[in-house]
Parts: C-alpha cells; sequence; structure tokens
C-alpha cells in the first residue's frame, strides 16, 4: 500500500486533507520534531510542502521528572495503604474484643441487679419480722420497758427508713 492509498481524494483527484508526516530526530544534546505538511494536485503528484521544527527536550525533561514524581509518589501512598490496611485490619479486632467485653460487663450488670433483688427481698423478711416483734414488745411490756421504748422506737424506725418498710 503506497502513502496515496492511506488518504482520501475527491473525485477529481484532489487530496481531501493535507498528508501529515511525523519525523523525531534524536540528538545527544535533546530531540525535535519536524513536521511536513504535504499537498497533492489531481494527479497524486506532490504539489506543496510546508513544515515546522520544535524543539521538545524541555519538554521531554519535565515529562520524565514528572513521571518520576508520580511513580515515586504512588509508592508512598501504596506503601501507606498497606500500612493503615494493617492499622484497620488491628482496629477490626481491638473492636471484636472490645465488643465482647462489652457483652461480658452488660451480663454481669444483669447477675449483680438480680442478686441486689435477690438479697434485698432476703434481707426484708428478717426486718419485718424486727418490726413485728418490736410492736409486740411495745404492746405488751411497754409501760414495763422504760427507757427500752426508746430502743424499741429507733430500731423500728430504723428498719422502716433504712428498708422502705413500715
Amino acid at each position: 500500500m503506497s502513502n496515496f492509498d492511506k488518504f482520501q481524494y475527491t473525485a477529481s483527484g484532489s487530496c481531501l486533507f493535507p498528508v501529515t508526516f511525523l519525523n523525531t530526530q534524536s540528538a545527544t544534546e535533546g530531540s525535535g520534531q519536524v513536521i511536513r505538511i504535504l499537498q497533492y494536485d489531481e494527479k497524486r503528484q506532490p504539489k506543496t510542502m510546508t513544515g515546522t521544527a520544535q524543539d521538545l527536550t524541555t519538554q521531554r525533561k519535565t515529562n520524565q521528572f514528572l513521571e518520576k514524581q508520580l511513580q515515586e509518589r504512588t509508592e508512598q501512598l501504596e506503601a501507606t495503604n498497606e500500612e493503615l490496611a494493617a492499622i484497620n485490619e488491628e482496629n477490626i479486632v481491638t473492636n471484636e474484643e472490645l465488643s465482647d467485653l462489652n457483652n461480658m460487663l452488660q451480663q454481669s450488670n444483669v447477675n449483680l441487679q438480680q442478686f441486689a433483688y435477690m438479697a434485698s427481698h432476703d434481707l426484708q423478711d428478717p426486718l419485718r419480722k424486727i418490726q413485728a416483734f418490736s410492736d409486740v414488745l411495745i404492746n405488751r411490756y411497754g409501760e414495763s420497758l422504760g427507757e427500752g421504748m426508746t430502743y424499741l422506737y429507733l430500731m423500728k424506725g430504723g428498719c422502716a427508713t433504712n428498708f422502705g418498710t413500715d
């Protein structure tokens, strides 16, 4: 296939688009780019050629510098991501341990509440008996007890005040 076959031509044979050839040249001091635009006539003969040349040394050095920085930064981010993933795993384990401990603490609190309720209930019965017997002593022997009546009232009042019984 010739260069002519790569491009479209009108019915009269004129080239629809200018033909562009890129030629990149490298030298020890730098590099450049040469662009040639060829226009052909209806007989597919070169008619005109125009061109430009551009020094790309600075652009290529800048691109290389930026690519190097990009690679270094990418490596830093990958290392940081690995560290964060490890920390995240540690946090997950710690959270699971804290959750287990929290569940154990809640169960312990439930057990303590049950014990406190039973202990309170178990202690109320003897206090009620103490109050009942102090009432009997007051009713039967109140006049003969003298100063002992004061102690019975204190005992009865302390039971009622401390444990909510009356």
